[in-house]
């Protein structure tokens, strides 16, 4: 499973469906750093 689509249901599951929300900024931001924000994030908010 691609590392995008596991940060997807994380992301879904933590934030109750904002999916599409998730798929819009990866494609905004060069992978590398998405993860690295996303986890980041993820950490702040205790996930």
């Amino acid at each position: 499973m691609p590392r995008q689509r596991i940060a997807t249901l994380i992301w879904k599951d933590g934030f109750g469906g904002a999916e599409r929300s998730l798929w819009d900024l990866a494609a905004a931001l060069d992978q590398d750093r998405f993860d690295m924000r996303f986890y980041y994030l993820s950490g702040a908010l205790g996930f």
